[in-house]
């Protein structure tokens, strides 16, 4: 365990033996793991995140163990355990799933069968592929969005439009995300790309998921990014 994993827990020093036990099997249980300390959490990934680990506060106060961490997972699934805290699906056929975890008890083989899982189905993520697999709902909406082949334009492709102002002066973005958000990483693999063609970038992330508390905070500080007040 690095010195930045360690300072991670310098205002939740109670809750580490249960993060260390949890590190313990990733490196035992996986190969490839990168454990990247954060700000707001530890991100797990091998080619992409496939999970991350927290104080989200993912139950009610009076319902959360103390200590605890909180295990972010991503599946191509709904996992309907009793143990999830919650789940949501950013994205057709990605699921965020969140679990509190108060004892080392809780780090057992089902966990880590999920952990497994994620870290497999994280490895083989493309977003073509989930547009195309989609179905029920998600698929019609995305009809609606996309057209009956469910097809990204490129002129509603964010690299394809990048690509086609290459040597033109670009305008000014602001970014934000949730750091729990599933697609988290593809908002800061899109801000690299602004920043290697030279954009002026402004990219604000913080802990929170694909939720309408993140949204909400969001357009409060484009509003002032842009049209500051006391500025006509």
């Amino acid at each position: 365990m690095d010195q930045n994993t360690l300072f991670f827990f310098n205002g939740h020093p109670e809750a580490l033996p249960l993060y260390r036990a949890y590190e313990e099997r990733l490196l035992a249980e996986l190969e490839g793991v990168i454990i990247q300390p954060q700000k707001s959490q530890i991100t797990l990934k091998n080619r992409r995140v496939f999970g991350a680990v927290s104080f989200l506060a993912a139950r009610k106060a009076k319902d959360r163990p103390d200590p605890y961490i909180t295990v972010t997972l991503g599946l191509n699934r709904r996992e309907g355990s009793p143990r999830v805290d919650q789940a949501s699906e950013p994205y057709p056929g990605r699921w965020t799933h969140h679990l509190v975890i108060g004892s080392v008890e809780e780090i057992d083989d089902e966990l880590m069968a999920w952990v497994r899982e994620a870290a497999a189905f994280s490895a083989a993520i493309e977003i073509e592929p989930l547009i195309a697999s989609a179905s029920g709902r998600m698929a019609r909406e995305l009809q609606a969005i996309l057209g009956p082949e469910r097809k990204i334009p490129p002129e509603a492709d964010p690299y394809a439009l990048l690509n086609r102002r290459k040597g033109a002066q670009l305008p000014r973005f602001f970014v934000t995300c949730g750091e729990q958000d599933a697609l988290y990483q593809e908002n800061v693999r899109f801000v690299k790309a602004l920043e290697e063609r030279g954009a002026d970038v402004r990219f604000e992330h913080w802990e929170g998921d694909h939720r309408w508390e993140v949204w909400d905070k969001s357009v409060e500080m484009a509003l002032e990014e842009f049209f500051p007040a006391g500025k006509k």
